[in-house]
């Protein structure tokens, strides 16, 4: 019996479904993937579309303020920043730029590897390595489950790292450096300064849920079909 199969067929069984290697982006796990897998599929696979979104783009007083607290933080005790934080000092890298080994999966034989960048980590008195990444918000205990990914991502990376990539091991804490901005001052004319709370949300490390969790996400990207559209994604009702 002849087959019969379509052109975009062909496309699928010679590009989508070849081993492949998938970028993941840190990043991507706190929104992107949450709100749209559809999104997500089609920028790993760099499908059909050139400028989907990873996530909102932070407004320049965000991008000054992580600024500032990375200036003010280096090489600082935890003890002396917020309370709650295991007890070292903040490690500024020479590079943010991290990447993993390949990742595989049980499901197939494409693998996955994880490149983005990071915030800082943490030099621990005991010999060990924190994970910290800043955020300017409200320190809501949902947060936790919001970027815990994300930071497990960090952990993989920094753990597992590529032949050229930055290396620490092992980590044993991960957690989010929380600035609440609560009100304003203006101290000297002309001039206004923001003021507010700084606040640990320490993120538990659970490398089997992560793994677990990559496994559906090798899962979602193996497949022949993008997810369907997302109707809380503007993006995607858009186009």
């Amino acid at each position: 019996m002849k087959k019969d199969i379509s052109l975009f067929g062909k496309f699928l069984d010679r590009y989508l479904l070849r081993p492949q290697s998938f970028k993941l982006s840190p990043s991507d796990f706190a929104f992107l993937y949450r709100n749209c897998p559809r999104c997500f599929y089609h920028k790993v696979r760099r499908i059909s579309v050139k400028s989907i979104p990873a996530f909102r783009p932070m407004a320049g007083i965000y991008n000054i303020i992580d600024s500032g607290m990375k200036k003010e933080f280096n090489g600082k005790r935890t003890e002396l920043i917020a309370e709650g934080m295991p007890l070292g000092h903040i490690e500024f890298i020479d590079t943010d730029k991290i990447e993993s080994l390949p990742i595989k999966s049980t499901q197939g034989c494409s693998t996955m590897f994880i490149r983005g960048k990071l915030d800082a980590v943490l030099a621990l008195d005991d010999g060990t390595y924190g994970i910290v990444d800043f955020k300017t918000s409200k320190a809501l205990p949902e947060k936790v489950n919001i970027y815990s990914a994300q930071l497990h991502s960090y952990k993989v990376a920094l753990e597992h790292p590529d032949a050229k990539g930055l290396r620490r091991f092992p980590i044993t804490k991960m957690g989010l450096l929380v600035y609440e901005p609560a009100g304003f001052t203006n101290a000297q004319i002309g001039e206004g300064a923001l003021r507010g709370k700084l606040t640990w949300l320490e993120i538990p490390i659970d490398e089997p849920g992560f793994y677990g969790f990559l496994e559906e996400v090798y899962h979602l990207l193996h497949s022949r079909r993008a997810p369907p559209k997302s109707k809380k994604c503007d993006f995607c009702n858009s186009h």
